[in-house]
C-alpha cells in the first residue's frame, strides 16, 4: 500500500488534490489533517510515502490562528523528531504568493519542492500526479526487486557521477 497524507486546511483544495489522486486507480491509502499539531500525531504513528504539505496552516503555538509558516514548523519537526516517522517524499503547496521566495528557500534547503496552487490552472495538479506516479512506481520496483533478489539491497545512498574527474573530486 502506498500512503499519502494531505496536510492542508482549506477543504476544497482537499478534495481537488483527493480526487486527482483516486483517477489514478493505484493502490493508494488517502489520509488528511488540517492542523499541525494532528499532522504530528498522524506523522508519530504511521509511515506516510507521500506528504501533501499547505504552507499557511494553523499552529501549535498560536492556538488554531492561521501561520504563514505553518507548514515550515511541520518541516522542522519532521526533520527535528525521532518519534515522527521520515516520509518518502514531501511537496509544499500554496495559493499565497506573498513570502512565496522565503518559503520555497526553507524547502529547497531540504531538497523538497514548493509549487503554486492556483484554482484555475491544472500545472499543480500535473506536477503532484507526476511526483506521486514517480513515487508509486520506484517503491512498486524496489519491492519487486527485493521479493526476487537474493541479496537484499544494502545501498543507503548511491552517488552517481558522470565522468572520473567528477568522482575523484567527490573523494
Amino acid at each position: 500500500m502506498f500512503n499519502i497524507l494531505i496536510i492542508d486546511d482549506n477543504v476544497e483544495k482537499i478534495y481537488e488534490i483527493e480526487m486527482a489522486i483516486k483517477e489514478l486507480e493505484l493502490e493508494i491509502e488517502i489520509d488528511y489533517v488540517m492542523e499541525v499539531k494532528k499532522a504530528c500525531g498522524l506523522l508519530e504513528k504511521k509511515y506516510y510515502d507521500f506528504i501533501i504539505l499547505d504552507v499557511q496552516l494553523p499552529s501549535m503555538e498560536q492556538k488554531g490562528a492561521i501561520s504563514k509558516t505553518g507548514g515550515i514548523e511541520i518541516l522542522d519537526l519532521i526533520t527535528d523528531l525521532d518519534s515522527i516517522n521520515k516520509p518518502g517524499h514531501i511537496i509544499g503547496i500554496t495559493a499565497h504568493n506573498e513570502n512565496y521566495e522565503e518559503i520555497k528557500k526553507e524547502f529547497d534547503k531540504k531538497l523538497w519542492h514548493l509549487i503554486k496552487y492556483d484554482k484555475l490552472s491544472i500545472d499543480w495538479k500535473t506536477s503532484i500526479i507526476g511526483k506521486i506516479i514517480y513515487a508509486y512506481e520506484a517503491k512498486e520496483r524496489f519491492l519487486e526487486y527485493n521479493k526476487i533478489s537474493e541479496k537484499r539491497i544494502q545501498v543507503d545512498c548511491a552517488i552517481l557521477t558522470a565522468v572520473p574527474n567528477e568522482w575523484n573530486q567527490l573523494l
